[in-house]
């Protein structure tokens, strides 16, 4: 990488990297793998800035992460969370970055280098394919999203 590239790359990476940490570790239920996701991406990143610095770096980086996170996680028992075994990846990764990490919707947007009104529309659109579930599935993943009980009572109340 040519040394004008290098300053703006590393700063990216600071920037970024321990909310992508985050992510891929729910994602993948485990510190290890989440590191080795992460690190993965930054050095696929690394060989491709001056490339990446032409569209939206945080939207190549964040397709990367989904994609590594993908490869290291699964839907099984157990799983810490498994908003993504509901949703569409998009949707699952707003509603994991607002409500499990607890983002604001401009900072996920500019994590996954989309605009704000992408995100808010996600969200929508999750929480309407959320509470579409059947009643039998619909608990054991909204009580979590929205800080309720066993039995559906506000965690406030």
């Amino acid at each position: 990488m040519p040394d004008r590239f290098r300053l703006e790359y590393f700063a990216f990476r600071q920037l970024h990297h321990d909310a992508y940490l985050d992510y891929a570790q729910v994602r993948t239920g485990s510190r290890v793998r989440a590191v080795r996701c992460v690190e993965t991406v930054f050095d696929r990143l690394r060989d491709i800035w001056q490339a990446a610095l032409r569209g939206s770096p945080a939207a190549q980086a964040w397709g990367m992460l989904h994609e590594q996170a993908n490869c290291h996680s699964d839907c099984g028992a157990g799983h810490v969370w498994p908003i993504h075994c509901l949703l569409e990846g998009r949707q699952a990764d707003v509603v994991l970055l607002h409500r499990r990490l607890r983002l604001s919707v401009e900072e996920a947007a500019d994590l996954m280098g989309v605009p704000d009104y992408t995100v808010r529309g996600l969200l929508r659109s999750a929480d309407r394919a959320l509470h579409a579930l059947p009643p039998c599935v619909a608990p054991v993943f909204t009580d979590a999203l929205y800080g309720r009980g066993a039995h559906g009572a506000s965690a406030a109340q």
